[in-house]
């Protein structure tokens, strides 16, 4: 009988969360416990298609002052008039956005310290759009100066490869130049 009973209690207490409305959403605290540790965040009901006048919210902290948090999807289906604002700190209301991300595009961003908002709102006009998903993970200023290197590296290299692309069009187009103006001999004639 107890057991019925604090069967019924966790029902009463937790069902509405147990069973979800896809139509709200939870704004919470999303917790980074150490340099390798990720989550997901995702839009309500995400893949199923997401609902209107939604306002969500997810603060993110990671564990200390000298890391930053990176927030990636690439999956975005939104509706035109919806939107992912990030926010490079604790408070939404307290900052202007770092970036906005809209419709199906790649959304990337790091943070500059140890707290991220992200906020996902929906327009009125009901849609067929699922959403998004994505993640968010720790990077300490190793990972950071890491990925900076390795990003300026490649375009280094890029524009190495270029210049060697350049140099060598350049140089063919000399050369062909050069033996087009070059006389030709008289005795080059095939009948003699």
């Amino acid at each position: 009988m107890a057991v019925i009973a604090a069967s019924l209690l966790l029902v009463v207490a937790f069902g509405s969360v147990a069973l979800g409305d896809r139509c709200s959403c939870s704004n919470r605290v999303v917790l980074l416990m150490n340099d390798n540790d990720y989550q997901f965040v995702s839009s309500p009901d995400y893949p199923r298609p997401y609902c209107p006048d939604l306002d969500c919210v997810w603060r993110v902290a990671a564990p200390d002052n000298d890391s930053h948090i990176q927030f990636y999807s690439s999956n975005l289906d939104l509706h035109p008039e919806d939107s992912i604002a990030i926010f490079d700190g604790k408070q939404e209301e307290e900052l202007n956005a770092s970036l906005t991300c809209k419709k199906n595009e790649v959304c990337d961003f790091v943070s500059a310290g140890q707290y991220l908002t992200i906020e996902f709102i929906s327009g009125s006009t009901d849609s067929n759009h699922v959403g998004f998903r994505g993640a968010v993970m720790v990077l300490s200023d190793y990972q950071l100066e890491t990925k900076t290197w390795v990003y300026v590296g490649g375009l280094v290299l890029i524009v190495f490869i270029a210049t060697l692309a350049a140099g060598a069009l350049i140089l063919c187009l000399l050369r062909r130049r050069t033996s087009s103006r070059t006389p030709r001999s008289k005795n080059n004639d095939p009948l003699l």
